[in-house]
């Protein structure tokens, strides 16, 4: 998203200072495991939600037992495979 122009900020001029700025205040990048890789190869995908970006972070979500807060309505599909989704009005 930070290089497409998609996150819009004038507070942040580089992706290093996005990434210090997430790191304090505790929020952590997690890498992507065998682990998740075997949920993501099982994950059943919705009808017409063909992003395998957003398949990637649903296997990471329902792995490693971590919300995904989303305005996105395709996710709420996943919830029935363990995904715990919390629906963010915009």
């Amino acid at each position: 998203m930070y290089k497409s122009g998609d996150f819009k900020t004038s507070k942040y001029k580089t992706p290093t200072e996005v990434f210090d700025a997430l790191n304090s205040i505790g929020i952590e990048i997690k890498p992507i495991t065998e682990k998740h890789l075997r949920c993501y190869s099982e994950l059943e995908t919705a009808k017409g939600h063909k992003d395998p970006n957003d398949h990637i972070i649903i296997a990471q979500a329902i792995s490693d037992k971590i919300p995904i807060i989303s305005s996105d309505n395709k996710f709420k599909e996943y919830v029935g495979q363990g995904l715990n989704f919390v629906f963010n009005r915009r």
